[in-house]
């Protein structure tokens, strides 16, 4: 006998010698399972293509109605009305009607191949043009995906297992179903792919906006946990974007403390402007965590100003004193508006503080 090796357990399988009668009877179970594989894929393929057309080229002719602006990703209402006016745009829709079907299967392969690999569900033309009747289709994790957020999320649909992820059309056409759905009550961690319904790949205001509206969506509802979040550019044609929620403190002080660490002294000056008034404010969290005989921040250097500010992030016990203290670190960043920062180590091309750099 020999012992295969699994991940958690050893299975003793016998060895045996088939016979030519026994391996004509596999070759043929395999090419049964091939065929049945390759016809799935092609139907799969067909519904796709054709559900792209009818949708687009029925929104081009003005027989369905476009999505109203509330299903945009985006933090304002305002925001979301203008994302709304480009991508209906009789140009832009023009753009999508004429891809070819070649470019259609490029953009939407991760959700051919899964639905291809979903042999226990019917491929019908009605699940996907659910699918893809919305604005994106969202691809979420059936199980804890080996997701480690200390050292990075690595997910790629057209790689991993597919039949371990579930395809829904966001935002689904119920009374609630945002972000924090996904990691309110039970589960406080969440690892997703957000796609395009129309395949193409997010701009960089796209990912801005998309990380903004997310973050605020969780942290509006529950204030109290520290949640961490992750953004990560991801596909072939980079028209996947991998969202990780996860409430960890400890991930999240590790976070916050290697931003510290990597800030400039300029930056570092301003915060310190902007923290020293708030010493003598007993609401604030900076009038218990920094010491009383500690010199005025405005005129020390800046190693002086990240060692107050890193031990600041490690004496903050209370959920809501860290929250404030780094509302106050992140109103420096960004043009003045404050972050909640990620801690996964992104690939090249996404920045630190859970939002993208250029790409």
């Amino acid at each position: 006998m020999r012992l295969i090796v699994g991940h958690l357990c050893a299975i003793a399988i016998p060895q045996f010698r088939p016979t030519i009668e026994e391996n004509d009877e596999n070759l043929a179970d395999m090419s049964t399972s091939n065929k049945a594989q390759t016809a799935r894929y092609d139907k799969a393929r067909s519904l796709v293509i054709a559900a792209y057309r009818e949708r687009w080229n029925d929104v081009l002719d003005g027989k369905s109605k476009a999505q109203n602006a509330g299903v945009f990703e985006a933090p304002t209402d305002s925001i979301q009305e203008i994302m709304a006016r480009d991508f209906y745009a009789r140009p832009h829709l023009q753009m999508l009607v004429a891809l070819s079907d070649d470019a259609i299967v490029g953009n939407h392969l991760p959700l051919i191949m899964h639905l291809a690999t979903q042999r226990e569900t019917p491929l019908r033309s009605s699940l996907v043009k659910r699918l893809l009747g919305g604005q994106y289709v969202l691809f979420q994790c059936n199980h804890d995906h080996p997701c480690n957020f200390d050292s990075g999320c690595e997910v790629d649909l057209e790689q991993d297992d597919l039949d371990q992820w579930t395809a829904v059309s966001y935002p689904e056409s119920v009374l609630y179903d945002d972000w924090y759905e996904r990691v309110g009550g039970f589960y406080t961690t969440f690892v997703g792919v957000l796609m395009k319904s129309s395949g193409e790949p997010f701009s960089k205001s796209d990912r801005q906006h998309l990380a903004e509206a997310v973050h605020w969506n969780v942290i509006s509802n529950d204030q109290s946990e520290l949640w961490s979040f992750g953004f990560h550019v991801a596909g072939k044609r980079m028209n996947q974007i991998v969202i990780s929620i996860s409430g960890n403190a400890y991930g999240y002080r590790e976070g916050l403390d290697d931003t510290l660490c990597e800030l400039d002294t300029p930056t570092l000056k301003r915060i310190a402007a902007a923290v020293e008034p708030l010493r003598t404010d007993e609401e604030s969290p900076f009038f218990d965590l920094i010491d009383t005989t500690t010199p005025s921040l405005r005129k020390a250097s800046g190693k002086v100003i990240r060692e107050v500010l890193r031990s600041c992030v490690r004496s903050a016990t209370d959920p809501f004193d860290l929250n404030s203290v780094e509302h106050v670190i992140g109103a420096h960043f960004f043009g003045g508006r404050g972050y909640y920062h990620s801690y996964c180590e992104f690939t090249e091309g996404v920045g630190p503080y859970g939002f993208f750099n250029d790409i």
